[in-house]
C-alpha cells in the first residue's frame, strides 16, 4: 500500500517488502537499516543507534516485541529537545529521525495487531509535538498514512490518531494543513486502492484470513480516508471564499483532481465480495455526491445506472450507507437522476426484489426510507394509471410473509411495525398526492387500507401488535387533506366495519375449528373485543371511531333482551367496552338524549329480568355498565332514583348481588348510596344466625365483603352505608360469634377481610373476662378448654391466612395468659384438646403443637398423660403402611398395596410425627424417655410396641406428603431410641413380653408386615450397639423357637422366610452354622428340580429367595462349582417352565408363573456375578430368559414397590455388565451387540428421566440410589448419543433438589461436555468489529447466568435447596471449563469470546472468592476433580468454590489475572494474592514441572529442558557447534497471576544482532505453552542459530516478550 515516489524509498522497498511479508504487515525488514541506513552516505537516515535498535525491533514477527518497541520509541521522542545544543537533537539528527520514522509510519499503520496500529499513532503525536516546525517538510509524506490512520481508529471510542493531529495543529492551521498536503494524501490512497491481496504479503507465509484481514482493512480505510479528506478540504462557495479570505495558504483545492481517483478503481469495488469495502464505497458515494460537484455533474449518466442499481444489495449490515448514497442522489439531482437510467429494466426489478424479500432484513434500516424513495419517483415512472401502484404494492405485500417468519431475538415485533408505518405511509402519500386519480385512490382505499382494517378485526391472527396506533396516524393524515372523495371512501370502509361487528355480535358468523393456515384463522369474539379496546385505547378522537361507537353502542341497545346468552354476553361486553372509552352522553346523541332515560328503559328493565331469570352474569355485565355510568365524572345527573330502583330490584335476592353492585362504586358523595335496604338486609342476616356478612368475593383481583363495602370506600376508608343502630347489632353479633367459636358452635371464615380485626376485639374481651380469676370452678374449666381449642383454631386460620403478626402475638398472649392462670391439671384439660385438633385441623402446626405440649409436660411432669392419650387416639388410627423393599434385604411375596384411605394414614402419621416430635424435645430437656416408656405402668408392652411400629413409617414407601416428609427427616430419633431401648434391656431384651408378641405376629399375620419391619429395626440397631451375648442369645431363640431350626421351618411360609431373612446378616455376622445348614439343604433340595411344572410355585419362590438371600449376605463362602452347575441348572429349568407356561397349550393351567418372577430377579443377580467372577459363558438359551425378562423389568412404569424391586434387580444386573461391559456381556449375554446396549441404556436413562418428576416415596429413593452408581458406568460413547439426545431434560436435572439425581445428572453431563466434538459456543461476526457469541444451548446459558443466586445464599446459608441450586450452578461452570480444556483452537476461541461478553468469568470470581473458606489449613489445596459430598451444607459449597477458583485460575490464567487486577479492591486483591500463593500455586508449579519434566526430546536433540519445583525454576538450553544458549525462567510464588521472569546467562557465539533478547526480560500474561504445558511460555531453538518464542496466544490475549 502507499509508496511513496521519493527515491530513498524506492531503494529500500525490495528489503521492506522481504522482511515484512510474515510479520503481521509490521515494519520492514532491518536489513534495510543495517545496509541502507545505518551505513548509508545520505544524511538523511544517519539515525542515533539507539533508534535504530527500536527501529529494528519494529521487524519482529510478533506483535509484542512491537508493541514494546513503540512503546520505548515514545518515551525516547518524548525527550527530544530540539532547543538543546545536544547532537541528538541537532536540525540534522531530527530530519534524520523523520526521514526514518516516514518509512516507518507507513508500514505500521497497517499492522495486523491494533495495538500496534493505535502506539504508531501516539508516537506521532508525540514525535511531532516535539520537533516543531521540522515536522513540515515530511508532512506531505505523512498526511497520507496519517489520515488513513485516523479512518482506521473512526469507530473507536478514543481515536489516538486524531488527536495526534489535534494536538500537533492548533484548529485554525487544519485547513491550511489539509490545503497544503490534499494532493500527496490522495496520491498516497489512490495507490493503495491499487494493492491486492497478493502485494499486501507472501501467502504461503501468512494465514489467508490474516491476508483478507490486511486487505479489507487497506481498502476501507483508504476509501475512508478519502472521504475524511474531501469533507475537510471542499465546501460550498460562500465557505470556500471564507476559507480563502483567512487562510494563510496559497494553495487551492480542484474537485478535478478526484477524477482520475475516481475513474481508476473506485467503481469496481462494488461489487466486492468484501461486505465491510462495498459498505464503505456506499458511504463514499454520499460524500462524492454532496462535495465533489464537478465530478459528479460530469459522471451523472454513470452514476445513476451505479447508484439506483444499489438494491441488488442483500447484506443488511451495508443498507445504511447504501440509502445514504440512493437518497442523497435523488434529492440533489431530482427527476435529472433518472434520465440516464432505464427504470423499467435496470431499477425497478431490483426494488420489486427487495421489497419481496422484506428489505433483506434491515428492517429498522430499510422501511422508512421507502417513502422517501417513493417520492422521488418521477411521475413519467409512475404513470397515470394503477399498474405502479399494484406493482409496488404488491411486491411490498409479499415481504410481511418474510417479516412474520422472523426468530431473530426480540426483533419480530418491531420488524413487522416498521413494516407496517412504511407501508400505511405510502398508502397516505399515494392517496394524497394521486387524489385526482378515481382509480389509483379506489385501489389504495377500497383495495388496501379497507383489506388492513378488515382483517385486523376479521382475522384471529394479526402480525402487527402496534396496528392500532399506526393505523389511526394514517387516518387522521388522510382526513386532513379534507377531500370529500377520500372521506367518502373511508366512511364506507368503517361501514364494512361495522357491518361485520353487527354480525359478529349476533352470532351469525360461525367460527369453525383450526384450519390449516393459522393466519387464516376467522377471528372470534374475545379476540374482537380485544382488537377493538386496542383500537378504541389510542383512537378515541378520531370522527369515524366516534360515529362507529354511536352505532355500535345504539345496536347493542337494541338487543339487550336477546334470548340468547352468548349474544346477550357479547352486547353486554361490548356496551362495557365502549363506555370505557367514550363519555356516555356522546354515545346517546342524538338518538337518546338523556341518561336518565336510557338508565331506565334500557339498564333497569333488563337487570328485573335477568334476575327472573337466574341469568347472574348478565346481572353483573348491567351493574357494571351502570357503574360506569354512575363513575363517569364529566356526568352532572343525579341517578339516586335510578339507584334506589336497583336496590329494590336485589330485595331478598342473594347477598353477591349487593357486593358486586356496591365493590366498584366510586361515588363522592357516598351517603347518597345509603338505603334502608341495606339496614333491612343486615339485621335479617344476624337474626338467621347465619354469616353472609363475611362471605368472601373476588372482583377484579379484590376481596370483599357485604360488610366490607356497607363499611368502607374504595379506599377502605371507613364510609358507612347503614345505619349506627345497625352498625351496633353486627358488633353485638361479631361477640357473640366469639362466645360461639370458644364454645365450637361456629364456623366463621376467618380468611375473609375483616374478620382478623373482629377475632382480635374478641381475644380483648376474652381477656377482659378472665383477668382476676383465682379458682377453676368446673364452669371456668369449660371455657378454658374451648378457649383454647378456639385459640388453636384462630391460630391456624390466620397463620394459613398470613395475616399480621400482631394478632397472632395477642392470641399466643391469651393462651399464655390462660396457662398462667390455671392449676397443675391444666395438662389433663389441655392435652386431650391438642390431640384432637391435632387430628382435625387441616394443616396444624406442628411447631406451635410441640412448644405448647412439651411446656406443659415439663412443668406437670405428666408425660404419662402423653402416652395415655397416644394409646388411645392410636388404636383407633391404626393403619397398615407399605413397606419400602428395595430398603431391606426382605423379599415380598404377593404384597398387597395397604388400602388405607388417604385420611386414615394422615391422621397416623400425624399422630406420631407428633409424639417422636415431643419426647425428642423432652430428650433435649434431659428427660430419659425410653425409661419413661418401660415405667409406664399402664402398659408399658402397648406402648413400646405402637411406638416401635410407628417408626416404620419413618422408613415407609406410602405417597409423599407433607407429614410423611417431616416425618421421615426424623431417622436420627429412630435409631436413638431404639439403641437406647436395646441398651437401657440388654440380655433381658430376649424375655420381654412386647418382643416375643411381635415375633410371634410376624410368623401369623396375614397381610400386615409391620411386625417383620419391627424386628428388622430392631436387628439392624442390634447389630451396631448390641453386645455379642444379646445377638447370640436372640438369634438362638428365633432359631429355635420360631424357625424350627430347619429348612423346612424356615421355608414353611413366607412370613418365616422374612423372619430368618431380617436376622440373616445376624447370623451372618455370627458365623452361625446354622446359614451353612440352610446352604447346603438348599443347593440340595434344588438340585432335584425337575422340567416338571408343579402346580403350585410357592416353595419355589421360597427356596429361591432364600438362596438368593444367604449366598448374598454369606460372601465370605464363594459359589463353589457344584453350587454354581445347580444354578445353572435351576436357570435352564426354568427357562423351559418360562416357555412353557407362555404356550397356548397351558392358558387353562392355573400356574403364576409372574410369581416366581422376584426370586428370580435375585437369582439372576448371584449367577450372573458368578458367571462374570467363573468368566462362563451363560447358553443361548439361559441368556435368552435374562434377556426376555430384564428388557421386561426395566420397562416397568408403575410405582408399586414389588415391581421396582424387579426393575431394581435388573438395575443390578446391567450394573454388573458395564463393570466390565467388553468382557461381562459376552459372559451374560452373548449374542447381543452394542446396539442392545444403546438401546437398553437409552430406555434405563429415559425411564430415569420420568422417574424424576415422580419420586413419591422411599423406594424411588433406593432405586435412584443405584441409578447413580450404575448410568455412570455406561461406555462414554453410548452416554454420549443418549445424552445428547436427552440434553435439554438432563440440564434441567442438575439443580434437582435430589442429590443422587444431581450427580448423577452431571455424571452424565460429563460424557456430552468432554466430547471434543461438542460445540457449544458459536461466533457470528455482526461487523468488523461486531461479533456476537450465542450459547448452542439456552439452557445451559440460563445455568451459567444464575448469578442472582449468590446474592441469595448470603442471607440463606442454611437453605439446603439454594445449596443444591448454588452446587448446580458450579457443576455448568465446571462442565463448560471442562469442555473449554479439551477443545482445539478454534473452538477455544467462541468460548472464550462467549466468556468475556459482560466479563461472566470475573462476575464469577467475584461470587465464589466471597464465599471461600480464605483458610483451610496448612495443607495444599488439592482438587481434580469435582468435589462430592453427602451433605450439602455452606462448608461444601466453600470447598467447590476453591475448586472452581483452582480450575479457573488453571484454565484461564489471563481472565483470573484480568480479575485480580481490574475487578478486585485493594483488600480483594492481597486476599487474592495470598489466597493463590498458598494454595493455587504450588498445585499449578507442580503440574507444570511434572509436565516439563516428562518432555522427551528426540535422539539426537541438542535442546534440553528441565524444571526443579524446589527452586522454583524451568532452564532451557541449547548447544550447536561454537553455540550455547541456556534461558532460565523464573517462576514467581503467586503464579499466574504474577509475571514470570527471564534470565539468559549464556550467549556463546552468538552476535548482538542474531540475539533478540535483552540481559533481563519480563513474561507478561503468560500462558503459553512449555512443551506441553498449559500456561508457561519456553524459548526454543532454530537450526538457524536464532532463538523462536512462541508466538501470542490469541486466545487469552497472551503478550510474551
Amino acid at each position: 500500500m502507499g509508496k511513496d515516489k521519493s527515491k530513498t524509498i524506492g531503494k529500500s522497498k525490495s528489503n521492506w517488502e522481504s522482511s515484512s511479508s510474515n510479520s503481521g504487515g509490521g515494519f520492514i525488514g532491518f536489513s534495510a537499516f543495517t545496509s541502507s541506513l545505518t551505513n548509508a552516505t545520505d544524511p538523511d537516515f544517519q539515525i542515533d543507534s539507539e533508534y535504530q535498535v527500536q527501529f529494528k525491533k519494529l521487524a519482529k514477527k510478533d506483535a509484542l516485541s512491537r508493541l514494546k518497541a513503540l512503546e520505548e520509541l515514545n518515551q525516547m521522542f518524548s525527550k527530544i529537545d530540539i532547543e538543546s545544543d545536544e547532537q541528538q537533537y541537532s536540525s540534522t539528527s531530527i530530519r534524520a529521525l523523520l526521514s526514518s520514522w516516514d518509512i516507518v509510519f507507513k508500514r505500521l499503520v497497517n499492522d495486523d495487531d491494533r495495538k500496534v496500529r493505535e502506539w504508531s499513532s501516539i508516537c506521532l503525536g508525540t514525535l511531532g509535538s516535539k520537533v516543531g516546525k521540522n515536522l513540515a517538510p515530511h508532512l506531505k509524506s505523512l498526511f497520507g498514512p496519517w489520515l488513513f490512520s485516523i479512518c482506521d481508529q473512526k469507530d473507536q471510542s478514543y481515536n489516538t490518531a486524531l488527536q495526534s493531529f489535534n494536538t500537533i495543529f492548533p484548529e485554525k492551521r487544519r485547513k491550511d494543513v489539509f490545503k497544503f498536503a490534499h494532493d500527496n494524501a490522495l496520491h498516497y490512497l489512490r495507490e493503495n486502492l491499487n494493492e491486492t491481496i497478493q502485494t499486501l504479503g507472501d501467502g504461503k507465509s501468512i494465514a489467508p484470513e490474516v491476508l483478507q484481514d490486511r486487505y479489507e482493512r487497506c481498502i476501507s480505510n483508504s476509501l475512508l480516508a478519502i472521504e475524511f479528506l474531501i469533507d475537510n478540504s471542499t465546501s460550498g462557495e460562500q465557505q470556500q471564499q471564507q476559507d480563502e479570505s483567512t487562510s494563510t495558504s496559497t494553495t487551492t483545492i480542484s474537485n478535478e483532481i478526484y477524477q482520475e481517483t475516481f475513474e481508476e478503481q473506485f467503481f469496481s469495488f462494488l461489487a466486492s465480495k468484501s461486505i465491510f469495502i462495498r459498505k464503505t464505497c456506499y458511504r463514499l458515494i454520499a460524500t462524492i455526491v454532496n462535495r465533489v460537484p464537478s465530478y459528479s455533474d460530469s459522471n451523472l449518466k454513470d452514476l445513476s445506472t451505479k447508484i439506483l442499481g444499489l438494491f441488488s444489495e442483500k447484506d443488511p449490515t451495508t443498507h445504511l450507507f447504501m440509502w445514504d448514497a440512493i437518497i442523497a442522489f435523488l434529492k440533489k439531482y431530482g427527476d435529472k437522476a433518472w434520465d440516464g437510467v432505464d427504470a423499467r429494466k435496470h431499477v425497478l426489478p431490483r426494488f420489486w426484489a427487495f421489497l419481496r424479500s422484506a428489505a433483506y432484513g434491515s428492517h429498522e434500516l430499510s422501511y422508512p426510507m421507502i417513502l422517501p424513495f417513493l417520492s422521488f419517483i418521477p411521475e413519467s415512472v409512475v404513470g397515470n394509471n394503477v399498474a405502479f401502484f399494484q406493482e409496488f404494492f404488491g411486491n411490498f405485500i409479499k415481504g410481511l410473509e418474510i417479516v412474520e417468519n422472523i426468530k431473530q431475538l426480540g426483533s419480530n415485533e418491531r420488524a413487522t411495525t416498521y413494516y407496517l408505518s412504511s407501508y400505511l405511509e405510502c398508502i397516505v402519500y399515494c392517496t394524497k398526492k394521486w387524489s385526482s386519480h378515481e382509480d389509483i385512490v379506489n385501489y389504495l382505499i377500497n383495495g388496501l387500507l379497507s383489506d388492513l382494517l378488515l382483517n385486523y378485526f376479521g382475522n384471529e391472527w394479526n402480525p402487527f401488535n402496534e396496528f392500532a396506533k399506526l393505523f389511526g396516524d394514517a387516518l387522521t393524515r388522510l382526513l386532513a387533506s379534507k377531500n370529500e372523495s377520500i372521506d367518502a371512501k373511508l366512511t364506507a370502509m368503517f361501514g364494512r366495519v361495522y357491518d361485520f361487528t353487527g354480525r359478529m355480535l349476533l352470532d351469525e358468523i360461525r367460527v369453525e375449528g383450526a384450519v390449516a393456515d393459522p393466519k387464516k384463522q376467522a377471528i372470534t369474539m374475545p379476540t374482537l373485543l380485544n382488537r377493538y379496546n386496542q383500537y378504541l385505547k389510542v383512537n378515541t378522537n378520531s370522527t369515524f371511531t366516534t360515529n362507529l361507537s354511536k352505532r355500535l353502542f345504539l345496536f347493542t341497545c337494541q338487543h339487550f333482551n336477546n334470548a340468547n346468552a352468548n349474544i346477550q354476553d357479547n352486547m353486554f361486553s361490548m356496551v362495557a367496552l365502549l363506555l370505557s372509552y367514550n363519555n356516555i352522553q356522546s354515545l346517546l346523541e342524538p338518538e337518546i338524549k338523556d341518561t336518565i332515560e336510557f338508565i331506565n328503559t334500557s339498564i333497569i328493565p333488563n337487570i328485573k329480568l335477568s334476575i327472573e331469570q337466574s341469568n347472574t352474569k348478565s346481572v353483573y355485565d348491567l351493574f357494571n355498565i351502570y357503574q360506569i355510568i354512575a363513575n363517569d365524572k364529566s356526568g352532572s345527573k343525579d341517578l339516586t332514583d335510578c339507584w334506589q330502583k336497583i336496590i329494590e330490584l336485589l330485595v331478598d335476592q342473594d347477598i353477591k348481588y349487593y357486593i358486586h353492585l356496591l365493590a366498584p362504586m366510586e361515588s363522592n358523595d357516598r351517603f347518597k348510596l345509603a338505603s334502608p335496604i341495606f339496614d333491612q338486609v343486615v339485621i335479617k342476616s344476624l337474626k338467621n344466625n347465619s354469616h353472609p356478612l363475611t362471605t368472601i368475593i373476588t372482583i377484579d383481583n379484590k376481596q370483599h365483603s357485604l360488610l366490607s363495602v356497607l363499611l368502607s370506600n374504595l379506599n377502605n376508608q371507613y364510609s358507612p352505608l347503614i345505619k349506627n343502630t345497625t352498625i351496633v347489632a353486627i358488633i353485638e353479633w361479631i361477640i357473640d360469634q366469639i362466645h360461639l367459636i370458644i364454645i365450637g358452635e361456629s364456623n366463621i371464615d376467618v380468611e375473609s377481610e375483616h374478620s382478623c380485626q373482629y377475632l382480635n376485639y374478641a381475644v380483648g374481651i376474652v381477656l377482659e373476662k378472665t383477668k382476676g380469676c383465682d379458682d377453676l370452678s368446673s364452669k371456668k374449666i369449660r371455657l378454658v378448654e374451648e378457649t383454647i381449642e378456639s385459640i388453636i383454631h384462630i391460630h391456624h386460620e390466620l397463620l394459613n391466612a398470613d395475616t399480621s403478626s400482631n394478632i397472632t402475638d395477642q392470641l399466643l398472649h391469651l393462651f399464655d395468659t390462660i396457662v398462667s392462670l390455671s392449676n397443675n391439671s391444666t395438662s389433663t384439660t389441655v392435652l386431650p384438646i391438642l390431640f384432637n385438633q391435632l387430628l382435625q385441623l387441616k394443616s396444624p402446626d406442628f411447631e406451635f403443637l410441640r412448644e405448647v405440649t412439651t411446656e406443659l409436660i415439663l412443668k406437670e411432669s405428666s408425660i404419662d398423660r402423653l402416652f395415655e392419650l397416644y394409646l388411645e387416639n392410636v388404636k383407633k388410627h391404626r393403619v397398615q403402611m407399605n413397606i419400602s423393599w428395595l430398603q431391606t434385604d426382605i423379599t415380598p411375596f404377593k404384597p398387597n398395596e395397604a388400602a388405607t384411605s388417604a385420611p386414615e394414614l394422615e391422621s397416623y402419621f400425624r399422630l406420631h410425627l407428633f409424639v417422636f416430635d415431643v419426647l425428642q424435645s423432652i430428650k433435649l430437656s434431659d428427660v430419659n424417655v425410653v425409661q419413661s416408656t418401660l415405667s409406664y405402668a399402664a402398659d408399658s408392652d402397648s406402648l413400646l410396641t405402637e411406638l416401635l411400629t410407628g417408626l416404620i413409617a419413618i422408613d415407609c414407601s406410602n405417597q409423599f406428603s407433607v407429614t410423611l416428609l417431616e416425618l421421615q427427616s426424623m431417622t436420627s430419633f429412630k435409631v436413638d431410641f431404639i439403641d437406647q431401648l436395646i441398651k437401657q434391656l440388654d440380655n433381658q431384651l430376649t424375655n420381654a413380653k412386647w418382643l416375643q408378641d411381635i415375633i410371634n405376629a410376624t410368623t401369623t399375620a396375614n397381610n400386615d408386615n409391620s411386625s417383620i419391619m419391627v424386628i428388622r429395626n430392631i436387628t439392624s440397631s442390634m447389630n451396631v450397639s448390641g453386645s455379642s451375648e444379646l445377638k447370640q442369645s436372640f438369634c438362638s431363640m428365633v432359631v429355635t423357637k420360631h424357625l424350627e431350626s430347619s429348612l423346612q421351618g424356615v421355608a414353611k411360609s413366607a412370613r418365616h422366610l422374612n423372619l430368618f431373612q431380617s436376622i440373616l446378616p445376624m447370623l451372618v455376622e455370627l458365623k452361625s452354622e446354622f446359614v451353612g445348614q440352610i446352604r447346603s439343604a438348599l443347593f440340595s433340595e434344588l438340585d432335584g428340580m425337575t422340567v416338571s411344572m408343579p402346580a403350585n410355585l410357592d416353595q419355589i419362590c421360597f427356596k429361591l429367595s432364600l438362596l438368593s438371600s444367604v449366598v448374598t449376605q454369606d460372601d465370605e463362602h464363594d459359589i463353589t462349582d457344584s453350587e454354581g452347575h445347580i444354578l445353572l441348572k435351576i436357570l435352564q429349568i426354568i427357562q423351559q417352565w418360562h416357555l412353557r407356561s407362555r404356550s397356548p397349550l397351558m392358558k387353562d393351567q392355573p400356574i403364576d408363573m409372574d410369581a416366581i418372577e422376584i426370586p428370580l430377579s435375585q437369582l439372576f443377580v448371584i449367577i450372573t456375578q458368578y458367571a462374570v467372577k467363573k468368566n462362563l459363558y451363560l447358553s443361548a438359551n439361559q441368556s435368552q430368559l435374562i434377556q426376555s425378562l430384564l428388557n421386561q423389568w426395566s420397562s416397568i412404569n408403575t410405582n408399586q414397590d414389588h415391581t421396582l424391586l424387579k426393575r431394581f434387580n435388573s438395575l443390578k444386573i446391567f450394573n454388573i455388565i458395564l463393570s466390565d461391559v467388553e468382557n461381562n456381556q459376552k459372559y451374560i449375554l452373548p449374542n447381543t451387540s452394542e446396539e442392545y446396549l444403546i438401546e437398553l441404556s437409552s430406555l434405563l436413562i429415559s425411564q430415569w428421566i420420568a422417574g424424576t418428576k415422580n419420586i413419591t416415596n422411599k423406594s424411588f429413593t433406593q432405586l435412584y440410589d443405584l441409578y447413580s452408581v450404575t448410568l455412570p458406568k455406561i461406555t462414554k460413547s453410548i452416554q454420549f448419543k443418549v445424552v445428547q439426545a436427552n440434553l435439554k431434560a438432563i440440564l434441567k436435572l442438575i439443580q434437582s433438589e435430589h442429590t443422587n439425581i444431581q450427580l448423577t445428572s452431571y455424571n452424565l453431563l460429563k460424557s456430552y461436555f468432554t466430547n471434543p466434538s461438542v460445540e457449544l459456543v458459536k461466533a457470528y461476526e455482526l461487523s468488523e468489529d461486531n461479533t456476537e457469541f450465542l450459547m448452542s444451548s439456552d439452557d445451559f446459558s440460563l445455568l451459567l447466568n444464575q448469578f442472582e443466586i449468590w446474592k441469595q445464599l448470603k442471607n440463606s446459608k442454611n437453605d439446603r435447596m439454594l445449596i443444591k441450586r448454588v452446587v448446580g450452578h458450579l457443576m455448568a461452570w465446571d462442565l463448560l471449563l471442562k469442555n473449554y480444556s479439551i477443545q482445539d483452537f478454534s473452538k477455544k476461541s467462541p468460548i472464550i469470546g462467549y466468556l468475556n461478553d459482560k466479563r461472566k468469568i470475573s462476575t464469577l470470581l467475584s461470587c465464589i472468592f466471597a464465599v471461600t473458606k480464605k483458610d483451610i489449613g496448612s495443607d495444599y489445596f488439592f482438587y481434580e476433580e469435582f468435589p462430592r459430598s453427602d451433605e450439602y451444607t455452606y462448608p461444601y459449597v466453600q470447598t467447590i468454590c476453591g475448586y472452581m477458583i483452582y480450575l479457573v485460575v488453571k484454565s484461564l490464567p489471563s481472565a483470573a489475572r484480568s480479575w485480580w487486577t481490574d475487578d478486585c479492591t485493594s483488600k480483594t486483591s492481597q486476599q487474592v494474592d495470598t489466597y493463590i500463593t498458598k494454595y493455587i500455586s504450588p498445585l499449578i508449579i507442580k503440574n507444570e514441572i511434572q509436565l516439563v519434566n516428562g518432555h522427551r526430546e528426540p535422539a539426537g536433540s541438542n535442546f534440553t529442558l528441565r524444571g526443579s519445583q524446589s527452586i522454583r525454576e524451568v532452564q532451557a538450553n541449547y548447544e550447536k557447534d561454537e553455540i550455547t544458549i541456556s534461558l532460565s525462567l523464573q517462576i514467581p510464588d503467586a503464579y499466574p497471576l504474577r509475571v514470570l521472569h527471564a534470565e539468559f546467562s549464556k550467549r556463546v557465539g552468538v552476535t548482538e544482532m542474531q540475539w533478540p533478547f535483552s540481559s533481563t526480560a519480563q513474561f507478561r500474561n503468560s500462558n503459553v505453552k512449555i512443551a506441553k504445558t498449559n500456561s508457561m511460555p519456553v524459548a526454543f531453538i532454530s537450526g538457524s542459530k536464532h532463538l523462536t518464542v512462541k508466538s501470542t496466544c490469541p486466545l487469552c490475549q497472551v503478550e510474551l516478550q
